[in-house]
């Protein structure tokens, strides 16, 4: 506020006094001032004011008199004219409780202001220095002061939230149409709903069908403009039937199995027992081993899943072995080789003449000549095979032995000593290993006894054999470590 000050004018009598208060301390002469009531009072007598006041005369009338209270108990009497400052609006508020019915305390800051008027932002209104309001439902409000005085007027307005955060919560009921209520507290205006299997609703109150049997978490957040809350609930859907299943299979050892389950599955899951597995309703497999496989599908529907095993019993898995073998004949000799195919394992021998062998490439010696009927019978994991053919021997062991040839160490390890029948002259010397192949050749032309070096042939069963140059032939069959 500006102040020219105009002096002091002499007293006069029965002159009318106007008393004017600053709202604000000023200080006058190196007085601090400080505000006092603002009095309208005609005089027409000298007035006493708080024992403190002169005899107020002047001789002009209708003038602004300034009355100041200092604190040097002094009073002065300015005479002068002048203007104000117009008013600062300003206010603070306290919530008693927030919701319906809340109240709240303003506390009017403004200064320089004279009167006053309230808007509540809710059609209320007021002209208290400091009101109490109670709104009747929570909310958000933009309440405005408008100060006022001589000099003018201001308006200060602030936004004022009645809400408290929302505390979420809901009950449900049905299966597996759910009726979803809302207890959410504190009056939340806005509403998301999950459903756990990728469901959502913004309704306040939702319904929902689930597709299938489950445990599902339900999720609320609610929210307004207080904040935001979150609660969740299991919900657990058991209403739907559940697949009970089953198959049937024809085959060997392709299989081909059919679907069997019961209230409409939608997924397969086949385990056949040989570590193989499947996803479609009826597939097709091929065992490649003979046993017994515990097959198992499980079915799966809206109502949950099911387990359903069988033992099946493969037989045809690995084709059993096609037996046949081959032969040749030195001597009184004979040296049988395996042919079968499909991997057989185990073998048998019939040599015709009440003898037999397990070894798979077996030399047997006849003790006569005459017609032999040889069986083999080759084994596998898929069954059994037998071949025979009929052996026609010329010479017996009776006859090789009266004209002999010897060969030792047998079994040998490195060095085989063959000893010639003494008459035999220019001899070809030939080894065979137990598939009949000519694995060493050597032509002797004189000589009664012939040195080998076995150590580079692997072990096994070998055959010598020595040539005359009668073509008369003499086997000796070894061992070779």
């Amino acid at each position: 506020m500006m102040l020219r000050i105009l002096g002091f004018p002499a007293p006069s009598p029965n002159i009318a006094v106007v008393i004017y208060s600053f709202h604000r301390k000023i200080t006058i002469n190196g007085d601090d001032c400080f505000p006092f009531t603002r009095i309208f009072k005609p005089l027409t007598t000298a007035t006493a004011l708080q024992n403190l006041f002169y005899s107020l005369k002047f001789t002009e009338m209708k003038k602004l008199l300034l009355f100041l209270i200092c604190p040097l108990s002094t009073i002065s009497i300015i005479y002068g004219s002048g203007g104000g400052d117009a008013p600062i609006a300003m206010y603070s508020y306290y919530i008693e409780y927030v919701g319906y019915g809340s109240e709240v305390y303003f506390l009017n800051e403004s200064t320089d202001g004279e009167t006053y008027s309230w808007d509540f932002g809710d059609g209320a209104t007021s002209t208290e220095l400091n009101p109490v309001h109670a709104y009747p439902e929570p909310g958000i409000f933009i309440v405005c002061l408008t100060a006022t005085n001589d000099f003018g007027s201001d308006t200060f307005c602030d936004t004022l939230n009645t809400y408290y955060p929302p505390s979420a919560d809901f009950t449900f009921s049905g299966d597996p149409l759910v009726i979803f209520t809302d207890l959410s507290t504190n009056y939340p205006d806005s509403w998301d709903w999950f459903f756990g299997d990728g469901g959502y609703s913004a309704l306040q109150n939702p319904e929902y069908i689930y597709a299938a049997n489950g445990d599902y978490n339900v999720c609320l957040s609610v929210g307004n403009p207080g904040g935001t809350s979150y609660a969740c609930k299991t919900v657990t859907i058991s209403s739907y039937p559940v697949t009970v299943a089953g198959f049937s299979y024809a085959g060997d050892p392709e299989v081909s199995f059919t679907d069997l389950s019961s209230e409409s599955p939608y997924a397969w899951a086949w385990d056949f027992g040989d570590g193989a597995v499947s996803t479609e309703q009826n597939p097709s497999h091929t065992y490649d081993d003979n046993d017994i496989f515990n097959v198992c599908l499980t079915a799966t529907n809206v109502g949950g899943t099911d387990t359903y095993c069988e033992e099946i019993n493969i037989i045809h898995g690995i084709a059993p072995p096609a037996a046949a073998f081959s032969y040749f004949v030195i001597g009184a000799e004979a040296a049988f080789v395996d042919e079968s195919t499909n991997a057989p394992f185990e073998w048998f021998w019939d040599f015709g003449d009440g003898n037999n062998s397990a070894e798979q490439n077996p030399v047997h010696v006849y003790a006569a000549g005459g017609n032999y009927h040889v069986c083999l019978t080759a084994t596998n994991e898929g069954g059994s095979d037998t071949a025979c053919e009929d052996l026609v021997l010329t010479t017996g062991i009776e006859e090789v032995q009266q004209q002999t040839m010897t060969c030792f160490p047998n079994p040998v390890d490195a060095s085989l000593i063959i000893q010639l029948p003494e008459f035999i002259r220019h001899a070809e010397i030939v080894l065979f290993d137990e598939q009949g192949r000519v694995v060493y050749k050597q032509l002797q032309l004189s000589g009664a006894s012939v040195e080998l070096d076995m150590t580079a042939y692997p072990s096994g069963n070998y055959h010598v054999v020595c040539y005359d140059h009668w073509q008369k032939q003499y086997t000796v069959a070894i061992v070779k470590q």
